[in-house]
């Protein structure tokens, strides 16, 4: 989690901040995004622990995301 103590978030719309810095920037190959689902529509889909891991730069994959879901026996994919 990365916090803006400048107070510009009051003034800009709230945007995706990547953490890490240069070393990160520069030393990775491979950047994912994990989210929360936000296609899910029902409450108890949401409670159930439904996830998005977005690839955001791999060499040798497209951009692309999985759905997935944490449940009591792990991580389990969500077939669409």
């Amino acid at each position: 989690m990365v916090a803006k103590v400048d107070g510009s978030e009051l003034f800009a719309c709230s945007e995706i901040k990547t953490i890490g810095g240069n070393l990160m920037a520069h030393v990775s190959t491979t950047r994912l995004a994990l989210s929360k689902g936000k296609n899910a529509v029902s409450k108890s889909l949401r409670i159930a622990g439904q996830r998005v891991c977005k690839v955001i730069s791999f060499p040798y994959l497209a951009e692309a995301e999985a759905r997935f879901r944490k449940s009591a026996q792990g991580v389990t994919d969500i077939n669409c």
